[in-house]
């Protein structure tokens, strides 16, 4: 039998018996999404796809899948409203790796850590930002890396860099 649960529609204060559903995991186990019934229900008054959809993770195998967000109509007055649920929470917390230092001395010496799946170097080398020219490409002025026809010589380069 599923589970029903008292909503109180914000509109009229009446209170609706909503039953949760069931919904069938890919592994075959029933999922239902985790209500938070501490949470005054909220009036739909304008629906949108993402707010549509609620993710649920599935107790038996943690496949996390998208369903309908619960929402009841109340019988009363006719407001839709969604009932909250609680978010999903991560299943192990990102281990922390540390940092190589960008001046070769080695992993840890001094640098923050870092959550796996990002790197430590991937702004580019040392000093350079992450809008800088690319290799062959052009630069934020339109020159490409090798000069060119339209390359004037020193007058068109910034401070600090060597004209060739």
């Amino acid at each position: 039998m599923a589970e029903k649960v008292p909503v109180r529609c914000p509109a009229c204060l009446n209170e609706n018996d909503y039953v949760v559903p069931v919904f069938p995991c890919a592994c075959g186990s029933p999922v239902s999404p985790p209500l938070d019934l501490l949470e005054p229900a909220v009036p739909l008054t304008h629906r949108t796809w993402s707010d549509s959809w609620v993710a649920v993770r599935c107790g038996a195998c943690g496949r996390e899948s998208e369903w309908p967000h619960p929402e009841v109509g109340c019988t009363s007055c006719g407001t839709v409203t969604q009932i909250p649920v609680h978010p999903i929470r991560p299943t192990h917390p990102a281990p922390l790796v540390p940092r190589p230092d960008p001046a070769g001395g080695g992993a840890g010496t001094g640098s923050a850590p870092t959550a796996p799946g990002t790197e430590a170097g991937s702004a580019g080398a040392a000093g350079s930002r992450p809008g800088g020219p690319r290799p062959g490409g052009p630069d934020r002025a339109g020159r490409t890396a090798g000069g060119g026809a339209g390359d004037a010589g020193t007058a068109s380069r910034g401070p600090g860099q060597a004209g060739g």
